[in-house]
């Protein structure tokens, strides 16, 4: 179930939504798309997928997307909860950064945070399997899934060249909640239970 938490500019929390249409409300002015889909059945496992076709297995769901979005290159990352695995990447991953042109994520398992500035304040998007978020061209963002990452994700854009990160060279406020303690919070506030 996506969660959206909302920060003043200090990193200080200050509401929970836990609804799609309100996040939705909240995500659209600043150019962000999302929604779930339903993941299909036969997914083929992380690190067998090679030669997969992701637009025909994926198909309607995110077909709405291919107008303003043609997706030229199609990755997929994974993580399993292995310290090794997030050391190298979490700083890159979590460092605010843009891209030059759009980027959709969609979550096939585990889940993850996106960081984002919002006038004057910030917002972190929790996601999980059957989330998609549009990033549009230029959106400074971040994103982290904690200490022991838990993910499996593709990552959709328009260049051929695929991920390619440029920094904004701006940090976080210290006392944002990075992944583990946003879960953390959102779970103290809102009484889910992990993994609702």
């Amino acid at each position: 179930m996506p969660v959206l938490a909302l920060f003043d500019a200090a990193g200080e929390w200050q509401d929970t939504l836990v609804c799609d249409g309100l996040i939705r409300q909240r995500l659209e002015p600043l150019g962000l798309l999302f929604g779930r889909i339903d993941l299909p059945s036969d997914l083929p496992p992380a690190g067998q997928d090679a030669g997969t076709d992701w637009r025909a297995l994926l198909g309607a769901p995110l077909q709405a997307l291919w107008p303003t979005f043609t997706p030229a290159f199609i990755d997929r990352v994974s993580l399993a909860p292995d310290p090794s695995d997030g050391d190298a990447l979490r700083p890159q991953f979590i460092r605010e950064h843009h891209h030059d042109d759009a980027e959709v994520r969609l979550f096939l398992a585990g889940s993850g945070a996106f960081y984002l500035r919002a006038g004057g304040g910030l917002l972190a998007l929790l996601c999980d399997a059957g989330d998609w978020l549009y990033l549009p061209p230029g959106l400074a963002h971040g994103f982290d899934a904690g200490a022991k990452p838990d993910f499996d994700a593709l990552r959709l854009f328009a260049d051929p060249q695929g991920w390619q990160a440029h920094p904004t060279g701006r940090d976080w406020p210290a006392k944002l909640p990075r992944f583990d303690a946003l879960v953390d919070g959102v779970l103290a506030q809102t009484g889910l239970e992990d993994g609702e």
